[in-house]
């Protein structure tokens, strides 16, 4: 992750990084008000917590009243263990690289609105959920990150994402 942020900070782009374990990492230097946060590429959980309480007291408001109005998106994840890297990577290439391909993976749970490529492909699917898988770093591990309009879509996404990659990884 860290190549990959240094090869986009390259091209003069802010670059944030998020774990699903609560960590950022903070690839460039950023401007807040008239000071300069440096850039923290390690996993910090701290940083996303004093950036929501201080864009709260910016805006003259309580935590509560500041993030009221955000949308909830339940969010879930879990792996595949024991896939080879060069497995799970066949899958992540042909989901990121052929769109024919893609459009047959997810035809059982939706249909493709979007999709990037920053840290394994991420599906946006009409209507919005999310379905974002990405091999892991350190351990042979096909990892699958949902989000849902519900807790129960959430569930089922997850359900089906880690069945559907199963089906071709194993």
């Amino acid at each position: 992750m860290i190549s990959g942020m240094e090869t986009a900070a390259g091209a003069g782009r802010t670059i944030v990084g998020f774990e699903a374990n609560g960590g950022v990492l903070l690839g460039t230097d950023v401007p807040v008000g008239n000071r300069m946060l440096t850039r923290l590429p390690t996993r910090d959980a701290v940083l996303p917590i004093l950036a929501v309480l201080g864009s709260a007291a910016a805006a003259g408001q309580s935590l509560a009243d500041f993030v009221a109005p955000l949308p909830v998106r339940p969010a879930l994840s879990d792996r595949l263990t024991e896939v080879p890297a060069e497995r799970s990577g066949t899958l992540i290439r042909r989901l990121a690289g052929e769109p024919d391909y893609a459009t047959t993976f997810f035809a059982g749970v939706g249909d493709v609105e979007s999709l990037t490529v920053i840290d394994g492909p991420r599906f946006v699917l009409k209507g919005g959920d999310v379905i974002h898988y990405r091999a892991s770093g350190n351990a042979p591990e096909l990892r699958c990150y949902v989000e849902g309009a519900s807790p129960e879509r959430a569930a089922q996404l997850l359900r089906w994402g880690l069945d559907a990659a199963s089906r071709v990884v194993r």
